[in-house]
């Protein structure tokens, strides 16, 4: 009888923590840890690169000669830091893109963690680039360290 009682302790008190668990993290829009949808961060990612990048790097990411540098397989924009930073924050200065220089400034752009992001997977994944997901928390961590 006591083994019943104790085992039904344990039942009650389980369900009750579980039934908790899930009233607390659905009443507080917790989530579990989604994957990250590359597609969808890519399509709002071309919307924004259309926005605020085409005047200077152009519709098909090669960018205008001697003044503006390519996107367009381009292994500058492999280094995270670097183009979350020079999204963020603008580049100035001289830099060299698929071995020609270049010398123009590229002003920061008004952007959140997810939309640095989107517009960096859709370059990162367009104009013949394959290069790493950067996610929304991967933004974050880089521009916290500036």
């Amino acid at each position: 009888m006591k083994k019943i009682i104790r085992n039904i302790i344990i039942l009650v008190v389980g369900v009750s923590s579980w039934t908790y668990a899930n009233c607390y993290f659905h009443k507080n829009d917790i989530k579990p840890q989604q994957e990250f949808d590359l597609k969808a961060s890519i399509n709002r990612g071309n919307a924004l690169y259309q926005a605020n990048c085409t005047s200077c790097h152009m519709a098909t990411g090669e960018g205008i000669p001697s003044v503006y540098p390519p996107l367009a397989e381009s292994t500058n924009i492999k280094d995270e830091a670097y183009v979350i930073n020079g999204v963020k924050n603008g580049i100035n200065g001289a830099i060299t893109v698929n071995g020609i220089a270049y010398n123009s400034m590229m002003p920061g752009v008004s952007l959140s963690d997810k939309e640095i992001a989107d517009v960096l997977n859709y370059v990162r994944n367009s104009f013949g680039n394959t290069y790493k997901v950067i996610t929304p928390e991967t933004v974050t961590k880089y521009l916290a360290k500036k």
